[in-house]
């Protein structure tokens, strides 16, 4: 799991299409299980996202998810529309 650096990267990996992107907007705060969120790179909702708060890209869900486990423990949640996205529900349930 890598930071992406700037908006420019951020663009390229959802041009891309392939991999995942979680949002960090709290990291460990009170209030993370509600914005801090995994998406697919391609999910329609990143469309206007942008750096201004951390976000992290892998091209392996389960890299993410065992780096979210050891340091977001609960406190981080799936995308309402990546949850259907079939590559991320057969990743999370393997």
């Amino acid at each position: 799991m890598e930071l992406i650096a700037n908006d420019e990267v951020l663009q390229q990996v959802r041009d891309v299409g392939k991999g995942y992107i979680y949002n960090d907007y709290v990291g460990n705060g009170a209030n993370g299980r509600q914005v801090n969120i995994l998406h697919a790179a391609n999910c329609s909702t990143l469309g206007t996202a942008d750096t201004k708060k951390p976000k992290y890209r892998a091209d392996d869900v389960q890299g993410i998810i065992d780096w979210l486990i050891d340091n977001r423990p609960m406190n981080w949640k799936i995308c309402g529309t990546c949850k259907l996205c079939p590559s991320v529900t057969r990743q999370l349930t393997l």
